[in-house]
């Protein structure tokens, strides 16, 4: 029986894919993929206002709009050695073991990339703020650069590494840490709210050398995740291994989507 393609492409993308969290709070633009690259349009500034103009005729005014483009990264699953490929294919449930050892570290791999990618888009001062200590003054920060932006109080995230989690919780009051855990959702992966900020921990926010990123805040609406097909590769009847061996690839990646900067902040403990 051959390797029916048809079903362990939907399965690794449901693995790889499904309810990430984090990820999941940010515009998806699988539906862009054009080879590798993903194209952004981002609008150009809006058309002067003006109140009791007597002048005519009044100056025309051209939007410019720009592409914003980021390339995905290739992921490499496998090789996978899968006996009785028969059996697998048939049941769903040996062909979720089959996924499962690589599913993990390909996931984590991915979305610390992605998390990673969003980190880097902050650049300006406007989007960094350094703290001696992480406490509620840092989520806060986050909070006024969002509100100089306009952004919307809905879709605001904040995701903290354990030490910052671990600060912010010490600094809480009795009362306050109360509210804070009463208002995680394990199901979607939230750890509390503060400020306006649905709040989720991980370990690494961002792989960049000697970094000192505590904590990243983003709004939903100003960054974005992508993943390409799911190329599958087979190696049928191996004799050495009494088995087939499959592989397989996939292009995924993320940026932040908006040229002004906005909806993206980072806080640095020095």
């Amino acid at each position: 029986m051959a390797l029916v393609k048809e079903i362990w492409i939907p399965a690794i993308i449901e693995k790889l894919f499904a309810d990430n969290t984090f990820a999941s709070r940010a515009a998806n633009h699988s539906t862009f993929a054009d080879g590798k690259t993903i194209h952004v349009p981002n609008a150009g500034g809006l058309p002067p206002v003006t109140v009791g103009n007597t002048t005519y005729p009044v100056a025309v005014t051209e939007r410019t709009d720009t592409d914003l483009n980021y390339d995905m990264s290739k992921y490499e699953i496998g090789p996978v050695r899968v006996g009785n490929i028969e059996e697998v294919q048939l049941s769903y449930d040996k062909r979720n073991s089959v996924l499962q050892g690589v599913r993990n570290a390909v996931t984590e791999k991915i979305h610390t990339d992605i998390l990673s990618a969003w980190v880097a888009g902050c650049t300006t001062a406007a989007q960094i703020a350094t703290v001696t200590a992480f406490g509620k003054s840092s989520v806060l920060a986050a909070k006024l650069a969002f509100d100089k932006k306009d952004l919307p109080q809905n879709g605001r995230c904040l995701v903290l590494t354990p030490e910052a989690y671990n600060a912010l919780l010490a600094e809480l009051s009795s009362a306050e840490q109360f509210a804070f855990s009463a208002s995680a959702n394990a199901a979607a992966g939230t750890v509390g709210k503060l400020f306006g900020f649905d709040i989720y921990m991980r370990s690494v926010i961002d792989t960049a050398a000697n970094n000192s990123t505590a904590a990243f805040a983003w709004h939903e609406d100003c960054v974005s995740v992508a993943h390409g097909n799911v190329e599958i590769i087979e190696d049928a009847h191996r004799a050495d291994y009494f088995a087939d061996l499959i592989s397989a690839t996939v292009l995924a990646g993320g940026a932040p989507i908006r040229n002004d900067g906005a909806g993206i902040f980072k806080i640095v403990v020095e």
